[in-house]
């Protein structure tokens, strides 16, 4: 039910469908219209838009750096990107994907919204931690619709991004598949 950026319902809140607006938590729903629009394809390029958040990395506003010497070790963020992130200012939020804990970072390509849920209200289901969860909603197949999409992105560094979607209803009612 996203329509633009706007989302209305969330599984965050209650862990049943919920109405965003009847939710007493801090939650904050990124549609794929608004991850396209501002050009955002990963955690560390989304959560600069996110109020509360901070992001390190090169597009970030904090350093989750160690420094040895004069020089900043920043190996941590290369092994794991996620732990570059802190919500509120306390900890690195427990990233999921649909609600699954999971150590993979998420990529705008296979993406269809990102809810953030900061705070302690994510510690009451037993899966996150004080800083909140970051769920990543994974793109899954339409039936009774059929769509193919290519898109390129070039950036003013030489770098070349492609991507498709291709989604297939195969047995009416029933079946689809989405690549």
């Amino acid at each position: 039910e996203d329509s633009g950026y706007r989302a209305t319902t969330t599984l965050a809140g209650s862990r049943i469908r919920s109405k965003i607006s009847d939710l007493g938590s801090s939650i904050a729903v990124v549609t794929k219209e608004f991850m396209e629009d501002t050009g955002a394809t990963d955690g560390e390029s989304l959560l600069s838009y996110v109020g509360s958040a901070e992001v390190g990395g090169t597009q970030g506003n904090f350093s989750s750096s160690s420094f040895a010497g004069e020089r900043a070790n920043t190996n941590d963020q290369r092994v794991n990107p996620q732990g570059g992130q802190r919500i509120r200012g306390l900890d690195a939020a427990v990233v999921t994907r649909d609600y699954f804990r999971s150590l993979l970072p998420f990529d705008g390509y296979n993406t269809s919204r990102v809810t953030i849920n900061r705070g302690p209200n994510s510690v009451l289901f037993g899966l996150g931690s004080p800083g909140g969860v970051i769920d990543n909603t994974l793109n899954t197949a339409a039936i009774g619709s059929d769509f193919s999409e290519v898109s390129f992105r070039f950036d003013h560094r030489g770098g070349l991004r492609g991507t498709f979607d291709f989604n297939r209803t195969l047995v009416e009612d029933r079946l689809a598949v989405r690549v």
